[in-house]
């Protein structure tokens, strides 16, 4: 998958849009999971690609000694450590993404 299509439906507005539908009942209560799973992706993604020294999103700032980065990094290891990714024939598995993401971000705290 494209990377910047990823962000796009990794969005803090798709997992906005999921929350209001669960909340609707418009969609199954356990879409919720997945909304949550949608925002902590577009947290993710946007510590990473932080640019500017200044942004209205805190995590989109650049990284700095005082930043939330690391922190934030710090539980996403944790977090992604519990990604259980099962096929839909219930065969477990372990995606590669998962061990990119971790060691991503495991070089980003190096700084």
């Amino acid at each position: 998958m494209n990377v910047k299509l990823a962000a796009q439906v990794l969005s803090h507005s798709v997992a906005s849009a999921l929350s209001l539908y669960v909340a609707a009942q418009r969609i199954e209560c356990t879409a919720i999971d997945t909304a949550r799973f949608v925002k902590k992706m577009d947290t993710l993604f946007d510590t990473m690609n932080s640019r500017t020294l200044k942004h209205p999103k805190k995590d989109m700032c650049a990284v700095t000694k005082n930043s939330c980065h690391v922190e934030i990094w710090k539980e996403m290891i944790e977090w992604i450590k519990t990604w259980k990714i099962i096929s839909h024939t219930g065969k477990k598995f372990t995606a590669p993404s998962k061990k990119g993401w971790i060691l991503t971000e495991c070089i980003h705290r190096s700084f």
